[in-house]
């Protein structure tokens, strides 16, 4: 158990600082969090509708007089002369015109998602070890297949697609271009639908392979083709099923021969990876942001401290930038989205409270059947169609993916994140 003085320090509401609608939400958030209370804690005290709360959170839209004293009531704010600065705020928030418009249309981080190899304009941070996989498979093309691997959110799909892929994806349109799949629960069919006549066949999301729903025989066919296969072939790999490729001697040899791992970012690497999507998009960054981002992945006793921070940071930048409405990122929005460290939980929180009782149970549902538990391994994704939702859970997964990824719109099929928020499953 980490020691207290390891939190993060909670950063205090200011109504003064409040001149427009997305500063009040900000600072209505931070007042919350100060008073260490969730969404639905507020709800509880204020018996809001928690559609309508998470909308004053979220700065969809601003509370009536009565309301923002009930809500300051709960957080504990009850001094006369602040509660009439809040209201004094609350005037100037709604006096605005209207938020600014971003300066950017697409998020310069990709948030929960991994990158796609249209994303590498974006992609910052991983050139050194992108070259290193590039000479690799040209060194190994023909002898068998790379093996990528490192901890679950170390960055290892958003490497080889935005960066691998990229960089050997040729410029020429009557050229095909490097293969992307996923084992699934039929690997082979996976592997026959890629064709043997790609110039490179990239396997994300090995571990998939190790599932309980695929057969021994057919996990271990796809093993020896895939290992047989002339075309130059990589493999992402999950390190904690590491012990589990290396009982088939295929990838036992191939691992011995051919490995690169895919290990935390370095303080150079991570300020690359925060300021050059933010340069290239004409966003500001606040003095002392990225200072505050690298001391919160150093954090001791921190989760964030972790290999498997990427996803963590990545949300955390693009809600700072979405708090900061696309044009400036600053330490206040950093705290008030909820850091490195609360980032997922919080907006997995405020999206959970917005839908009604029988939809939050749905969700309940869906989260579960996202994932393979089994006794003896590790816990990994699984992907479901959406066909094979219930009907009703349609719309709840529509709702999910629009607070917990970059992009609009959805895949055919669904699949937890790396490191997805399903601690109320």
């Amino acid at each position: 158990m980490a020691d207290e003085t390891d939190a993060p320090e909670r950063l205090a509401p200011d109504p003064a600082r409040i001149a427009g609608a997305g500063e009040f939400a900000r600072e209505l958030t931070l007042a919350r969090q100060y008073a260490g209370l969730t969404v639905r804690q507020v709800q509880k005290a204020t018996g809001m509708v928690t559609s309508t709360l998470g909308g004053y959170f979220a700065g969809r839209h601003s509370p009536n007089p009565d309301a923002l004293d009930a809500i300051l009531r709960a957080c504990g704010i009850d001094d006369l002369a602040v509660v009439r600065q809040w209201h004094e705020a609350l005037g100037r928030a709604r006096k605005v015109p209207g938020r600014r418009r971003p300066r950017t249309v697409e998020p310069p981080y990709r948030g929960l998602e991994s990158f796609r190899p249209e994303d590498a304009p974006w992609f910052f941070g991983r050139a050194a070890l992108v070259d290193v996989v590039v000479a690799a498979l040209r060194e190994r093309a023909g002898r068998g297949p790379l093996v990528v691997v490192g901890a679950s959110g170390a960055g290892k799909s958003s490497m080889l697609r935005a960066g691998v892929v990229a960089a050997l994806t040729p410029a020429a349109p009557n050229v095909r271009p490097p293969v992307l799949l996923a084992p699934g629960e039929t690997p082979l069919t996976a592997l026959a639908a890629a064709g043997s006549d790609a110039p490179l066949l990239v396997v994300d999301q090995f571990e998939e392979v190790f599932g309980p729903a695929v057969d021994e025989d057919e996990r271990a066919a796809f093993i020896r083709e895939l290992c047989a296969l002339a075309t130059p072939v990589v493999i992402a790999l999950r390190a904690d099923f590491y012990g589990r490729a290396l009982e088939y001697p295929e990838l036992a040899r191939a691992a011995q021969e051919a490995q690169v791992v895919v290990g935390p970012m370095d303080d150079t690497d991570l300020r690359s990876a925060v300021v050059e999507p933010a340069r290239k998009a004409g966003v500001t960054i606040e003095d002392g942001l990225v200072e505050v981002l690298l001391a919160d992945v150093h954090r001791p006793g921190s989760e964030s401290g972790a290999a498997g921070l990427l996803p963590l940071l990545s949300h955390a930048l693009l809600a700072t930038w979405r708090r900061g409405e696309g044009v400036r990122m600053t330490v206040a929005d950093y705290h008030a989205v909820g850091g490195i460290a609360g980032g997922v939980a919080q907006s997995a929180e405020e999206a959970f409270t917005q839908l009604p009782a029988d939809r939050q149970e749905l969700v309940r549902r869906i989260f579960l059947r996202l994932v393979h538990v089994a006794p003896d391994l590790a816990d990994t994704r699984r992907r479901v169609e959406r066909a094979e939702l219930p009907g009703a859970a349609r719309s709840v997964r529509s709702a999910r993916c629009s607070t917990s990824s970059s992009r609009a719109g959805c895949s055919p099929s669904t699949s937890t994140p790396s490191r997805s928020p399903t601690r109320r499953c």
